[in-house]
C-alpha cells in the first residue's frame, strides 16, 4: 500500500501507482480538506485504483482536527473503488519525545472508538508509545477479548523489545511497516538520537515479528524521502520495497549499517507482506491480495519472478501490467493491453 500526500496532485500519484504496480492505495491520513478532490475523481470516474481511506482522529502534530469524521462509517463504501477503512490516532510526535496521551487518557479513546466499531489504526515510533497502546489494548481486552480479532495495525512499529513482541502476538495486533525505511533512516540525527535511547536490539525487529508468528503488512510513506532513483525500481514501488526489505538498502544505494542485516525479511515474506498480509491488515483478504478463484482481478504481471531471481535483480524486475478489477490500468510501453476476439 501507498500513502498519498497532501502537496501531490492526486490523480497524477494514482497513474504513478499503478505504472509502479500498485492496485490498491491506503490512505493514512486522509483529513477533511482532501474529501473534495476525491470525490471529484470518483464523479470523473477516475480513481483508477482501489483506496482505503483511515480518517485521522487528531493531527499529525497532535492538534484537534475536528469531528468531522463522524458523518462517516466504519466501512462505508463512497464508490466502488473507496471505502472508508478505519481511522487513524497520533500518539507522539518528535520521535515521541512528546507524548499526546497519558494512559488513563489513551486507554479511554481507544475503547471508545472501539465500541463505535472503527479499525484503528495507532502510530508508534518508540517502545515507549509501543507500551500504552498495548496496555489500553489489553485493558479494553478485559471485558470484550474480541479485541484480538479487530486486527488493529501499528503504524511504523519501529521499535519492539521481545516481551513486547508477544504481547503483540497473543492480541492479534498487526505491524504495519514501511519496508524501505531502516534504510532510509541511516544517518538521520533524529533516529539516532532515537535509537540511542531505546533498547538495545529493538530497532526495525522485522525477522524476530516474523518468527514471532506475527502477521507483517508491508508498504510505503510515500512520499516521505522521496528521491528519484537513478536506476532499477522506482522508488516507493512493491519491486523495490522487497529489495530494500531483503538488503535494507536505503535511498541512492546507501548502505546499510552491520546491526541491520540481522533482520532483513526474505523475498517471499516481503512479498506476503506486501499482497495477503496488507489484504488481511485492511479486512479485504477475502477478495484480495492473492490468486485466488472467486477473488477481484486485481494483478499485476511482472517481468520475473522476485521469488526465483538472484537478490540484485530483484532491482531489476520491471512492471509489464497493472489489472483493477478486470481492467487493465496500466501497460509498460512496447506492450498491449489484452483484448477478448
Amino acid at each position: 500500500m501507498k500513502g498519498i500526500d497532501g502537496q501531490y496532485d492526486l490523480k497524477s500519484t494514482m497513474d504513478e501507482s499503478i505504472a509502479q504496480g500498485w492496485t490498491s492505495l491506503s490512505e493514512k491520513y486522509a483529513g477533511w480538506d482532501k474529501m473534495p478532490r476525491y470525490l471529484d475523481l470518483a464523479r470523473q470516474d477516475n480513481l483508477r485504483l482501489r483506496v482505503n481511506m483511515y480518517l485521522p482522529y487528531n493531527g499529525a502534530l497532535g492538534e484537534d482536527t475536528g469531528d468531522w469524521w463522524k458523518v462517516y462509517d466504519q466501512d462505508q463504501v463512497i464508490s466502488p473503488r473507496w471505502r472508508i477503512a478505519g481511522m487513524k490516532i497520533f500518539t507522539g510526535v518528535s520521535n515521541d519525545t512528546k507524548l499526546l496521551w497519558t494512559q488513563d487518557g489513551l486507554n479511554a479513546l481507544l475503547l471508545a472508538r472501539h465500541r463505535e466499531g472503527w479499525h484503528l489504526a495507532i502510530k508508534t515510533v518508540s517502545t515507549e508509545t509501543l507500551e500504552m497502546i498495548l496496555t489500553a489494548l489489553e485493558n479494553i481486552e478485559k471485558t470484550d477479548p474480541s479485541i484480538a480479532n479487530r486486527r488493529v495495525t501499528l503504524e511504523h512499529a519501529l521499535f519492539l523489545t521481545p516481551e513486547q513482541i508477544a504481547r503483540v502476538k497473543r492480541l492479534g495486533v498487526i505491524p504495519s511497516i514501511q519496508t524501505n525505511m531502516p534504510g532510509e533512516l541511516v544517518g538521520e540525527r533524529d533516529i539516532e538520537e532515537l535509537t540511542a535511547r531505546e533498547p538495545r536490539g529493538s530497532a526495525f525487529p522485522w525477522r524476530n515479528l516474523v518468527s514471532a508468528g506475527v502477521t507483517l503488512a508491508g508498504g510505503s510513506s510515500f512520499p516521505t524521502f522521496y528521491v528519484e532513483e537513478p536506476g532499477g525500481a522506482p522508488f516507493g514501488s512493491p519491486v523495490h520495497l522487497m529489495y530494500q526489505a531483503v538488503t535494507r538498502v536505503g535511498n541512492l544505494g546507501t548502505r546499510p549499517e552491520a546491526w541491520m542485516l540481522d533482520q532483513t525479511l526474505t523475498a517471499e515474506q516481503a512479498l506476503r507482506a506486501l499482497t495477503i498480509n496488507a489484504a488481511y491488515a485492511n479486512f479485504q483478504d477475502d477478495v484480495l491480495g492473492s490468486l485466488t478463484p472467486g477473488k477481484l482481478a486485481d494483478m499485476v504481471i511482472l517481468s520475473d519472478n522476485p521469488l526465483a531471481v538472484s537478490t540484485p535483480e530483484i532491482n531489476d524486475i520491471r512492471v509489464l501490467m497493472t489489472m483493477v478489477d478486470g481492467q487493465v490500468e496500466y501497460c509498460a510501453p512496447g506492450y498491449l493491453p489484452y483484448s477478448q476476439p
